[in-house]
């Protein structure tokens, strides 16, 4: 099965050729280096086989890292590498990285420049691996100034575009991949009219999963809504932290104050979901933490002996 199929690449060819001969019909003057001066000294076109060579020249450098691209093409005798001096000339790689790499034709606008080569992709990926019962579910950021770029100050990449991801625990592996658009994003349709987001992107993302998976993610998607559709319309489990003033959960998480290394249990009268309170040795603030696949038993590491705690009981 290949992840990467002539087709993809076929028409990764044909739409970057298109915005070349579209950017060689602009009337502007040529500047010694500049783009249309470089295309001029580059007569031919990038073929299937070029763009085959770039992702693989794309995944020698994320194993080779270097300070920029033109660093892989370097004469200098402690930095040169004869492999990338033969896939590609350093002009007509930089050419199409950084300028000419389009996955859609000219009209296309939005989330249409990248999301229907994205879901071909993902469709390939889904095709040759099915996740192992572990999965995970979080924000993966791509640094990206694009139509619908998001910025967050935090983030190593400020500008970006936003997407989620599902991640099998065991290999690393992405499964699915949602890109965020804002009301333009492509949920799934069955929940399209559901107030709830973090419902609509779990089940975007797990549409192509069965029943019986177990679901990690962090506070930013856990509500008590989200937990009850996983257990009762995925058939799935969920573990995950959670802010002490969530809906639904127990109201002892806001005032509870614990010692170092203390704990306290809660279940919830179904008796299908627990929650739990921790706060570590050094930590300052508590850890809180939802499941509906877990019993109340601590495990002390280095050899110490393994301690029970009763859960109580909470609406």
């Amino acid at each position: 099965m290949s992840l990467f199929d002539d087709i993809a690449f076929t028409e990764l060819a044909n739409t970057v050729n298109d915005f070349v001969a579209l950017e060689m019909k602009r009337s502007r003057p040529l500047k010694e280096h500049s783009r249309k001066w470089l295309l001029n000294r580059i007569e031919s076109k990038f073929t299937m086989k070029d763009l085959k060579v770039y992702v693989a020249v794309l995944i020698a450098m994320g194993l080779n890292y270097r300070p920029s691209v033109s660093n892989y093409w370097s004469t200098r005798p402690f930095q040169h590498c004869q492999w990338f001096h033969d896939q590609f000339a350093r002009n007509r790689f930089e050419l199409l990285h950084q300028t000419f790499l389009h996955c859609t034709g000219q009209i296309s606008d939005g989330k249409a420049k990248i999301e229907p080569f994205a879901n071909r992709l993902i469709e390939n990926f889904q095709k040759a691996f099915y996740p192992f019962e572990n999965v995970s579910i979080d924000e993966m950021v791509i640094g990206w100034r694009f139509t619908h770029k998001t910025y967050n100050q935090s983030k190593p990449k400020k500008y970006h575009i936003k997407t989620f991801g599902l991640c099998d625990s065991v290999t690393g592996n992405v499964v699915n991949i949602l890109i965020y658009v804002g009301k333009h994003t492509s949920y799934d349709p069955s929940v399209m009219d559901v107030p709830d987001s973090a419902i609509k992107v779990f089940q975007t993302l797990l549409k192509p999963l069965h029943g019986g998976h177990h679901i990690f993610a962090d506070r930013y998607y856990m509500t008590k809504k989200l937990i009850n559709y996983l257990l009762d319309e995925r058939k799935m489990n969920y573990i995950g932290t959670v802010q002490k003033n969530g809906v639904g959960f127990p109201p002892e998480f806001k005032i509870l104050k614990l010692e170092e290394q203390e704990s306290q249990f809660f279940l919830n009268k179904d008796e299908n979901i627990m929650a739990v309170v921790w706060r570590d040795k050094k930590g300052r603030n508590q850890c809180l933490v939802v499941s509906t696949k877990a019993d109340a038993t601590i495990l002390e590491m280095q050899n110490r002996r393994a301690k029970y705690q009763e859960a109580k009981s909470y609406s």
